[in-house]
């Protein structure tokens, strides 16, 4: 590779970078504003209400906010804002109990 073929791989890194650094802030401030107010806790109440306390449904509707919200926002955007709306349904489901090692659930 060549000078300046390195410098041109370089470049376009940055851009990327850069693109991706926007996505994750705009994202930030959706968290920051859904957990600020409750509102990722509301619609993981909405969600464990919905599925009538089966995880699988619950999973599965998550998976159709996410693909809803994937449609406008960037991949990594949509995934920051998924873990933090479905991770308060998927505890109140338990799902950690089922993922964790039996010995460190054990008291």
């Amino acid at each position: 590779m060549t000078p300046k073929k390195c410098w041109e791989a370089l470049v376009e890194a940055a851009f990327s970078a850069g693109t991706i650094a926007v996505a994750l802030a705009g994202s930030g401030m959706i968290v920051g504003v859904l957990t600020r107010t409750g509102a990722a806790l509301a619609f993981g109440g909405v969600v464990v209400q919905a599925a009538q306390g089966i995880l699988i449904v619950a999973m599965i509707l998550i998976f159709i906010v996410v693909s809803i919200l994937g449609t406008g926002i960037p991949t990594t955007a949509a995934y920051v804002i998924a873990v933090t709306v479905g991770a308060a349904a998927m505890g109140n489901l338990g799902a950690w109990r089922r993922s964790v090692p039996a010995p460190v659930t054990a008291r």
